[in-house]
């Protein structure tokens, strides 16, 4: 700002400096003509009267003198002339001030060198005899004089700009110096010059504008990062070449090979090419859908395009995991085709002993085992059933009706309920209880407990022991069923628990088991945020132990 301040400064001096010299000098030369002009007419009167009372005697005295003197005749020839002989001067009939002395009296003319650089001035006068005196002087020209003037005008002009530079710089300096004292962050804390006062009043208001759009855009970018970071989806931000701009901490799970910023590496992220390919739809189209296997997930990426002003600017990727959703639909298909068989199985049997007792094609003696056989069948249809509800209730998340339990009558209940079938399959069922009371849903508890000691006394061996224990923790209340049995690989550990899951097929379907029986032990257990624990070893038998992390109760 200084600089044009200085330039303009220095220019507009030299400009007002010529302008003056050539006013100046203008003005000089037009008054000093109108004097030599002046002068010259009255010389030229004198030499006229003169010339009337002695002719051309008085012209000859004059000739020495600095103007000329022509005297020209009536019919234009040169009579005298005191620079030159006369008769060597061509006719003068038609020069300007000579035409116009003889028609009107008196005349004038100015005639240029060829250089320009000097002029000649006329005056004419007709005389009484028709004759015509001229008179005329040479001088320079303003061109000339300005060529004689140069020198001087150099030096004066040369003068006069440093004089501009040294006084425009100071000016410049003294107007910018104020500016420079303005603080940008405070520019109305010292108002130096009143005419800066609308300046800093006006900047001070921008200032309290861009303070609160900043203070507005950092909180929308920490709302965004934050929202961003708690995500569970991964999140990123892409550019129109594919440059990583942002990308939240969930996505960098997802893709362990994307960076903070710079290239994401589709083609490693997905070497089929699918990823790109969707990349590319998303930036022609507006939207991409794609799923992909990243590492142990079944993930489905959507990716939307971002535009402004209609300029491309990227696109937003938006990983979801599917995986628990593509578990669940296979989970429901393969429950669903083993429902069908579960149900199909015992149907047939009733169905066809009822067949055989309808057609008569059962002996009289054999009636009743196949009565035996129906109703058996039907009683494990029944059970069937009743377990698949009560996963869909607890699937659904039905709203139970919770009550204080007393864990220990409740264990009794259990073991006074299976003594019998433990007896018959001859396992020895016992108890360890320690009084505990916990706040939970009975039915369920008591399906729970039922089921693990089921399950215990049917994969048991001949002569084997069965113990329920009960005890206080620190944690809350620990329910154990440790059983003498068969015992479970440790392949099938994680995968018991899901439904219709069975190690031995045949040793479940002749027990009369449903397969459903640990999972609602499963559910039961997640419905009262207990974890499960399984111990168990091929011959030696399993240990599975519930542990309820709720506040326990000293019995009432």
């Amino acid at each position: 700002m200084s600089r044009k301040i200085f330039r303009s400064n220095f220019l507009i001096s030299l400009l007002a400096v010529i302008f003056s010299l050539v006013c100046i000098l203008g003005s000089l030369n037009s008054y000093f003509n109108s004097i030599i002009s002046a002068n010259l007419k009255d010389e030229l009167h004198i030499a006229a009267t003169a010339t009337e009372l002695e002719g051309i005697a008085f012209l000859e005295r004059t000739a020495d003198s600095r103007q000329r003197l022509t005297w020209v005749g009536k019919e234009g020839q040169v009579l005298f002339d005191s620079n030159s002989p006369a008769e060597d001067l061509d006719s003068h009939l038609e020069r300007e001030e000579i035409r116009q002395a003889m028609a009107e009296g008196r005349g004038s003319s100015i005639r240029y060198s060829d250089t320009q650089t000097e002029r000649t001035l006329y005056e004419a006068v007709r005389l009484s005899d028709g004759s015509v005196l001229r008179i005329s002087i040479q001088q320079d020209s303003t061109f000339g004089l300005l060529l004689d003037l140069l020198p001087l005008t150099a030096i004066v002009l040369l003068m006069t700009a440093c004089l501009a530079h040294f006084f425009s710089r100071k000016m410049a300096q003294r107007i910018v110096e104020p500016l420079n004292r303005i603080d940008p962050e405070n520019p109305l804390a010292q108002v130096a010059d009143p005419e800066l006062a609308p300046l800093l009043q006006r900047l001070d208001r921008q200032n309290h504008q861009i303070s609160k759009q900043l203070t507005e855009l950092r909180t929308r970018a920490e709302e965004f990062r934050l929202i961003s970071e708690s995500m569970h989806e991964g999140l990123v931000l892409l550019d129109g070449e594919g440059q990583v701009r942002s990308i939240n901490p969930a996505a960098r799970e997802y893709f362990p090979d994307a960076l903070p910023e710079g290239s994401f590496p589709l083609s490693r992220v997905d070497p089929s090419g699918a990823m790109e390919h969707s990349f590319r739809e998303a930036l022609e189209q507006g939207h991409s859908t794609v799923r992909l296997n990243l590492g142990k997930r079944n993930c489905r990426l959507d990716l939307s395009r971002i535009s402004s002003d209609n300029k491309i600017l990227g696109t937003v990727l938006l990983a979801i995991d599917i995986t628990e959703t593509v578990n669940a639909q296979k989970t429901r298909r393969e429950f669903s085709a083993n429902v069908s068989h579960e149900l199909k199985s015992p149907l047939q049997t009733i169905m066809g002993s009822a067949e055989l007792l309808e057609n008569n094609m059962v002996r009289e003696e054999d009636r009743g085992r196949f009565y035996s056989h129906i109703r058996k069948e039907s009683r494990r249809l029944l059970d069937l059933i009743q377990d698949i509800i009560r996963l869909s209730q607890l699937d659904e998340g039905a709203e139970l009706r919770g009550e204080e339990v007393d864990l220990q009558e409740l264990c009794r209940q259990v073991h006074s309920d299976l003594e019998k079938k433990a007896a018959a399959n001859r396992i020895s069922i016992s108890l360890q209880l320690e009084p505990c009371w916990i706040y939970g849903i009975h039915r369920l508890l008591e399906e729970m407990v039922y089921n693990l000691c089921d399950n215990a006394i049917k994969y048991n061996v001949p002569n084997g022991t069965v113990l329920l224990s009960l005890r206080k923790t620190s944690e809350g209340a620990e329910l154990q069923v440790k059983d003498s049995g068969i015992g479970i690989p440790h392949e099938h550990h994680q995968r018991i628990f899901e439904r219709f899951y069975r190690v031995d097929k045949s040793h479940s379907r002749a027990s009369g088991g449903t397969g459903l029986g640990l999972s609602i032990v499963k559910h039961a257990a997640e419905y009262h945020s207990a974890p499960i624990h399984l111990d168990s070893v091929p011959g030696k038998g399993t240990t599975i132990t519930v542990t309820f992390p709720t506040a326990t109760y000293d019995p009432p």
